[in-house]
């Protein structure tokens, strides 16, 4: 995986002293006034600043399908999702009011939202189902039975992807790192070929890639690209399932790390 790096410089940190004993600013605008505007306590954010970070993503996978997806559990202000919704972002949620979330301010954004997440609802699942997102990661294979359960009810089609563990160390603290065999997130990949399997010909679900989650705080591109070989060197592999007759699409892998989750083709 190449290091991400934008194409221009770097803006300047959002919140600074423009001079000496001045007020603390973010960009060019004075905190102090947007405090006796406001009132307090008061939460700014550059706006540059996150159109900024989308765009890196975005230029640094131009050319290849991809869907750059904002954690909106990371900030759900709706001021922020509207600025990245326009922008052509997609949303990553873990919840019903997340979604209720992205549809208030951008009901066209809901065929590019990636629902994932352990202990969904049902009222959950049917809501998404209904708006038409654009996958859930399925986090076990009961998620799996509902999931397809609940499609078959609404008489809707249900694109998933499974999250795999890979068994791949991200080289975080042990509390938030998620990747190995031994953690309890996910579905260990040797198995995970089996399992898409055993949907391939079901009436309501649509195998739809691979999500992959090693961890939060990654510090390095090399960290959060180890998942990708894992998944490639079984290739061969699937090549001679599908002349036996096991045909599963080609679809996106889904990698996540450092607050950022990237959807792409492969």
């Amino acid at each position: 995986m190449t290091q991400i790096s934008p194409s221009t410089p770097s803006s300047p940190r959002p919140f600074h002293h423009p001079q000496p004993g001045s007020a603390l600013h973010c960009g060019k605008v004075s905190l102090e006034t947007l405090a006796k505007r406001h009132g307090t306590p008061l939460y700014v954010y550059s706006a540059d600043q996150i159109v900024e970070r989308l765009a890196i993503f975005q230029e640094a996978l131009a050319g290849r399908a991809h869907l750059v997806c904002y954690a909106v559990k990371a900030n759900s202000a709706l001021a922020i999702l509207k600025l990245l919704a326009d922008r052509g972002a997609g949303f990553d949620i873990v919840s019903g009011g997340e979604l209720e979330r992205v549809l208030a301010v951008a009901p066209e954004a809901a065929g590019r939202v990636v629902f994932s997440g352990a202990g969904k609802t049902i009222a959950e699942i049917d809501w998404a189902l209904t708006a038409g997102i654009l996958q859930f990661n399925v986090e076990s294979e009961a998620e799996l039975e509902v999931l397809a359960a609940r499609a078959a009810k609404l008489k809707t089609r249900a694109r998933f992807a499974l999250r795999v563990n890979p068994d791949v160390f991200a080289e975080t603290h042990p509390y938030i790192s998620t990747g190995l065999r031994e953690h309890k997130f996910g579905i260990d990949i040797r198995r995970a070929l089996g399992i898409y399997k055993s949907v391939a010909g079901s009436r309501w679900l649509e195998p739809y890639g691979a999500s992959v989650h090693i961890g939060s705080q990654i510090r390095s591109a090399e960290q959060a690209g180890a998942p990708a070989p894992a998944r490639g060197h079984r290739a061969p592999d699937d090549r001679r399932r599908r002349r036996a007759g096991h045909r599963l699409p080609r679809r996106p892998l889904r990698c996540s790390g450092q607050g950022s989750r990237v959807h792409r083709g492969y």
